[in-house]
């Protein structure tokens, strides 16, 4: 009997170890897509920002985005876990971690567009969502002028990389 329980004992450990790879390969390509959207507030946003029947342009474009309040969501550079999809009445954005729950935008809903355009070195389009938390997307150049086309001059404003680090370190 002893015998036979020792040669369990290696067999058991490799079936522990297959069990503990293929949890962790479930919750990295499963898990952490309900964890993220309920931990960062997505649901919340998209009760609030629910998507109405919508005329798309039919472009399509991958952004990063930022949102916080108790608990911050920020994905930058390669990082581009949204698709905005323009509207004639707005934007509507999904998420790759919530594709079955996307939010809707309207033109005015959208505080303010910053366009940060330095040429070689890149572009990008901020557009801050009127929200109680912080609500922002990083959008490609190709979409700075449908964005500008859509709200109101005051709220779109064009910045060069020196004047939006000079802003940031005066606090505005």
């Amino acid at each position: 009997m002893a015998i036979a329980l020792a040669q369990f004992g290696p067999l058991a450990g490799v079936v522990a170890v297959i069990g503990f790879i293929a949890l962790g390969s479930m919750l990295l390509f499963k898990g952490f897509s309900p964890i993220t959207r309920k931990v960062c507030g997505w649901d919340k946003l998209a009760r609030k920002y629910p998507p109405p029947h919508i005329n798309k342009t039919g472009e399509t474009f991958r952004a990063g985005g930022f949102f916080g309040g108790r608990i911050q969501y920020d994905a930058r550079g390669r990082a581009q876990p949204f698709t905005v999809e323009p509207a004639q009445q707005g934007l509507l954005i999904t998420a790759s971690f919530a594709s079955d729950a996307p939010i809707f935008i309207p033109w005015t809903g959208i505080r303010e567009a910053s366009w940060v355009d330095e040429g070689g070195m890149g572009s990008v389009l901020t557009v801050t969502v009127e929200n109680e938390w912080t609500l922002q997307f990083y959008l490609p150049q190709d979409a700075v002028q449908i964005v500008q086309a859509n709200i109101p001059p005051e709220r779109f404003h064009k910045q060069t990389l020196g004047n939006l680090l000079s802003n940031r370190l005066r606090g505005r």
